[in-house]
């Protein structure tokens, strides 16, 4: 008998696939991209030892990079077996949970290591070029491979908890995000709640740091370095073992839930029938439901089918509350300290970015969805034109994300105006940066619609997400950063008066970007709309047969 032969078949397989090969030269070539641009900036600072620069540089990026590959590798593993209904027949043969669960992990995981491996070369590099130890480069490949593990292994769990590919990439990210804060949470209340009512005698800052803050994967990675390891050898192989720990519970529990998903029927999940609660009570009759139903066929046939979905919008708003919620606790917690302009920026920035996001990873979703099931084949039957399919898609992308970017971009004034109080000398430039943030705000969200319209309907591959952000935001952030270094290291530009022109530069470069994919993808979904809708992802593009 083959020991787990799910895992050898899944790893053969992955192996063939060319695009793991690419991606490796490719992860090597943007570590080798950070450590060349890192050393052109110390020659042109004439800063010596960038040893230690290249090192925190190139294994915090790849932190982030282990972090996030469960949601982005192997979330929708499962998931997918499950959306095409091939997961039962595993379970035929005499295969068990824990078989067909590490088989996907192997599958999911070759890519991941092959990335993450491509890198230690350039890291390594940093030791020839000083500052850094041996003992210390050991240590951070520890911490890497450790972390990927523990996220790979989150990422299977949330695959068995929803058969949708979203839905189980946010799932892994919840827990994900659990594990690295949660524990922090609890431990930054238990600190609070002591200085306040002398709860735990006092001692309650002492206590979390011996008990609690090794139960987390966000302080191991600077307990990895010769200056942070020093004082917390303990807690540093007791964070470690807490991460292989928690890895092996979630492969464990997966393993558990994987032979009863074929009998899963998600549409009897308690979220639906909360769902089904919630507008029983919005729609209490049959004249409401109608109403509603109407109002949405009026604004037209897309819009209707996006707004079947309802509770999708509300999240939005759920989120928005959160932030709301979470902003004015902590100022209770901190007084008046909190409500200053670093905090009012910072809140800022993680709205953005997570709007940002939301509108990338929904924007394809509909095409792309229709193009999978063959939906996508039956709407260009029906008498509607291209352009009203597009712009009716447009519209129900506008009802879903505009009215609460507008309250964004309220907030967004008000802290603006807020702040005021804390620039003094700086309120020209605290102006300034306001105003290209809300108005770039606006125009990425507009951009992301639109070029992640157009993703969803032209991929091929199962990626769509990742490849609308990399386009509109991404790029301009890599062109900013390789004329910064030329400007570093030929000296050009600089000086006390260099601010106005670099954010004018920065934001003639978004514009730019923006309007450049808004005319693309408009352009070719509405001339191209038929050429790829009648093609499925993974299949080669066809030619249109003619009328």
């Amino acid at each position: 008998m083959t020991l787990l032969p799910v895992v050898a078949r899944e790893l053969r397989v992955a192996s063939r696939r060319p695009w793991n090969y690419w991606a490796r030269t490719l992860s090597a070539g943007v570590a080798v991209a950070v450590g060349a641009w890192l050393l052109l900036l110390e020659a042109g600072t004439g800063v010596r030892g960038p040893g230690k620069d290249l090192f925190t540089t190139v294994s915090f990026l790849a932190f982030v990079y282990a972090l996030l590959a469960g949601v982005v590798f192997s979330a929708d593993s499962l998931a997918g077996e499950r959306r095409e209904g091939t997961l039962g027949l595993l379970f035929l043969t005499d295969l068990r949970g824990h078989d067909v669960l590490l088989g996907k992990l192997a599958a999911s995981s070759l890519g991941c290591v092959f990335h993450l491996g491509a890198a230690l070369p350039v890291l390594a590099m940093s030791m020839l070029l000083g500052a850094v130890s041996f003992q210390e480069y050991l240590r951070m490949i520890l911490v890497l491979g450790t972390t990927l593990f523990l996220s790979l292994s989150v990422g299977m769990l949330a695959s068995t908890l929803s058969a949708d590919g979203k839905r189980a990439a946010i799932a892994a990210f919840g827990l994900m995000l659990a594990v690295c804060g949660l524990v922090p949470a609890l431990g930054g209340l238990g600190v609070w709640i002591d200085a306040k009512t002398n709860a735990f005698g006092g001692s309650g800052e002492a206590l979390w740091t011996e008990y609690c803050s090794w139960a987390t994967p966000v302080p191991w990675y600077g307990w990895a370095f010769d200056a942070g390891f020093g004082g917390n050898a303990a807690r540093y192989w007791k964070s470690l073992a807490f991460a292989w720990t928690g890895a092996l519970g979630a492969l464990a529990w997966g393993s558990h839930r994987v032979p009863l998903l074929w009998q899963t029927r998600e549409a009897k999940s308690g979220r639906r029938g909360l769902s089904e609660k919630i507008a029983a009570w919005r729609w209490p009759g049959a004249a409401d439901r109608e109403r509603f139903r109407t109002g949405l066929l009026e604004q037209g046939p897309m819009v209707w089918l996006a707004g079947r979905q309802w509770e999708a919008g509300w999240w939005v708003w759920v989120f928005l509350a959160g932030v709301v919620a979470a902003y004015l606790a902590i100022g209770a917690a901190l007084g008046s300290d909190w409500f200053e302009a670093s905090s009012f920026m910072a809140t800022s920035l993680l709205v953005h970015a997570v709007m940002k996001v939301w509108i990338a990873s929904e924007a394809p979703r509909q095409f792309f969805e229709d193009r999978r099931s063959g939906a996508m084949e039956l709407l260009l039957s029906t008498p509607m034109g291209v352009g009203e399919v597009v712009h009716g898609r447009m519209r129900a992308l506008r009802r879903r994300f505009e009215l609460a970017g507008a309250v964004v971009l309220l907030a967004d004034l008000a802290f603006l105006v807020l702040g005021y109080r804390f620039v003094n000398d700086e309120f020209q430039e605290w102006t300034a940066t306001w105003v290209v943030r809300m108005s770039l705000f606006a125009l990425d969200g507009y951009a992301l619609a639109w070029t992640g319209a157009w993703i969803g309907l032209s991929t091929r591959g199962s990626r769509t997400t990742l490849p609308v952000l990399f386009r509109i935001l991404v790029v301009p952030w890599l062109v900013t950063l390789g004329a910064g270094t030329l400007a570093v290291v030929g000296r050009i530009g600089g000086g006390s008066g260099s601010f106005g022109m670099s954010i004018a530069l920065w934001w003639l470069l978004c514009v730019f970007v923006d309007g450049l994919w808004i005319q693309r993808s408009r352009s070719r979904m509405l001339s191209e709309f038929r050429e790829h809708g009648r093609t499925r992802p993974g299949e080669q593009k066809t030619s249109a047969t003619p009328a």
